[in-house]
């Protein structure tokens, strides 16, 4: 019964998102520049509409979560564990994707423990 309802909420989540600009990929680089705004280098190009053959990930000075993503984007690149992300827009000039209006998280591989 668990795994029925976990495979019956896997794809009514995955289907509201599959048209979305969601991606996933490992950190390549992560800091922040002199204006105070984050920036994510993905391995991967990043998944956006509009967007073509970038890999940057940029969050705004002004993000509320920006320390909690450098962290995570951090931890991520350490330990090289993938993240996901939903981005929201191009930055003007199409050298990275904003993630404003968005979300950012690590992807943990599924564990062998039952």
């Amino acid at each position: 019964m668990k795994i029925k309802l976990t495979l019956a909420l896997v794809a009514l989540l995955s289907s509201g998102i599959a048209s979305a600009d969601v991606g996933i990929s490992k950190v390549e680089r992560v800091g922040i520049d002199s204006v105070g705004q984050l920036h994510i280098d993905l391995k991967d190009d990043v998944v956006q509409t509009g967007c073509s053959q970038i890999t940057r990930l940029v969050v705004p000075a002004s993000h509320s979560q920006l320390d909690r993503w450098f962290t995570l984007a951090k931890v991520a690149r350490i330990h090289g564990l993938p993240v996901g992300y939903k981005s929201s827009g191009c930055v003007e000039g199409n050298w990275g994707a904003i993630l404003d209006d968005s979300w950012f998280q690590i992807e943990f591989p599924e564990s062998s423990d039952s």
